[in-house]
């Protein structure tokens, strides 16, 4: 192989056509370009004779420099896609979990709206969420429809419903006008300088803070299951160590479950043993909707 470094002029010939002539440094740029390789057929004008670029130790050189140059920018493209990949990903991540936090608040959210309606013993109003348009018949359609053949359906055996009857105890709770109405005071003593003995303000104020607390899920039960039920007047006597007479209005007469309820609810109120007479109390109850 003959060296080329004083060769200035080239032919080089690609997909059947020839080019050139051209310098050494445009040949050179054609490899950088990867526009001429190791196989590619060059004609140095000073030569007159065709051969192969490897054959020249200028272009071989220059060639594995460029293969060398090749390989780096490979390595940093893949490099850049990599990290553009990561970022794609960490954003996807972040998007992710942006989206799973908005879900967890929104039913977090939805949550506590639901339990806030509950205990207060209101509807939750998703029957205005959707409405059903009203059915219309279209015009013509009875004309258009055929006649069907008359059916004679056999009479059927009636068969008693088989049901376990729900029993309640109501014991000891009366309607209001059952009987005479229960005093204010039903029995006075009285202290050796005249005051009038019997249970304090305070924990008077503590026995109805417990018969208000105990009510609530009554009341909001009896709202479940009538929504007619607007609320009531229970009204009862505190004695010394538990709570007696106890009485509801007439709108619950026949409410054997609520009466029943009640009843239950005020037997667990704790009351003090206290010296002195009775006081009779009436709590109304009012149903929201």
């Amino acid at each position: 192989m003959k060296s080329i470094v004083a060769v200035e002029r080239w032919l080089y010939r690609k997909d059947g056509n020839d080019y050139g002539p051209v310098s050494t440094d445009e040949l050179l740029d054609a490899i950088m370009k990867k526009k001429v390789d190791l196989g590619t057929q060059v004609f140095p004008l000073a030569s007159r004779r065709w051969s192969v670029a490897a054959e020249h130790a200028l272009l071989r050189d220059y060639f594995e420099k460029c293969q060398i140059r090749w390989r780096a920018e490979a390595l940093d493209t893949e490099a850049e896609a990599h990290v553009r990949r990561l970022a794609r990903a960490r954003q996807r991540r972040r998007r992710v979990f942006s989206l799973f936090v908005i879900g967890v608040l929104v039913a977090a959210g939805l949550a506590a709206w639901i339990i806030w309606r509950l205990g207060q013993a209101q509807p939750l109003g998703l029957d205005r969420l959707a409405r059903l348009p009203a059915v219309v018949a279209l015009p013509g359609l009875d004309a258009a429809r055929p006649a069907l053949p008359q059916l004679t359906l056999a009479q059927g055996t009636v068969v008693p419903r088989l049901s376990e009857p729900e029993t309640y105890d109501t014991a000891g709770i009366a309607m209001e006008g059952d009987g005479p109405s229960a005093p204010t005071v039903t029995k006075l003593s009285f202290t050796e300088d005249g005051q009038v003995k019997g249970i304090s303000q305070v924990e008077l104020q503590r026995v109805l803070d417990g018969a208000r607390k105990n009510l609530n899920p009554c009341a909001a039960d009896a709202a479940r299951r009538d929504p007619a039920f607007k609320g009531t007047r229970i009204s009862f006597t505190v004695t010394p160590g538990r709570i007696a007479s106890i009485t509801v209005s007439d709108e619950v007469k026949r409410n054997a479950a609520f009466k029943a309820c009640v009843k239950t609810a005020l037997n667990r109120v704790p009351v003090p043993v206290y010296e002195g007479g009775n006081r009779h109390v009436t709590i109304p109850i009012s149903i929201n909707r």
